[in-house]
């Protein structure tokens, strides 16, 4: 882009202007940057840093909330859970492992588990087991082809 043609028009407009008007035009221009500057960088900046103070407070008060509500309900005790499902997504939060929960049918359990080896799936079959709550009477554990573990599991009696 070639500004040369604009800065010899500004330059010759500026010398043909008298020592009085060129003062007048530069104070001019220096009023109208402090403002600019003013009002289209420090305004909206103050305005965005009121908003943020008073949201502060909203949300230290929603994280305690969250903070308390975690810690009833990693304290709450253990029931007979009716729904498999909600009793397997509790422990599966708990152990803080991620997986995809689908109910098959009345008492299967489908559990996806895209980030896991079968070692560890299987060490995760064995302690869902052993949970009282969830009463596993059987499961089957399958792995897919994107190298993702799949687990069915059938509630009853132990």
């Amino acid at each position: 882009m070639n500004l040369k043609p604009y800065q010899e028009t500004i330059q010759r407009y500026w010398n043909s202007r008298s020592e009085r008007e060129r003062k007048l035009l530069l104070a001019w221009a220096v009023g109208v940057s402090i403002l600019l500057v003013i009002f289209g960088v420090i305004a909206p900046l103050q305005q965005k840093t009121v908003a943020l103070q008073k949201r502060i407070p909203v949300l230290e008060k929603q994280l305690l909330l969250m903070r308390a509500q975690n810690q009833t309900i990693a304290t709450r005790p253990a029931g007979n859970a009716a729904d498999l499902r909600s009793t397997l997504f509790e422990i599966l939060a708990r152990k803080q492992i991620s997986a995809d929960i689908r109910s098959l049918s009345n008492g299967h359990i489908e559990l996806r588990l895209p980030a896991m080896e079968i070692r560890e799936a299987l060490t995760l079959a064995q302690s869902l087991r052993d949970e009282p709550q969830a009463q596993i009477s059987a499961l089957q554990i399958t792995t897919d082809p994107d190298h993702s573990v799949r687990m069915v599991l059938e509630a009853g009696k132990n």
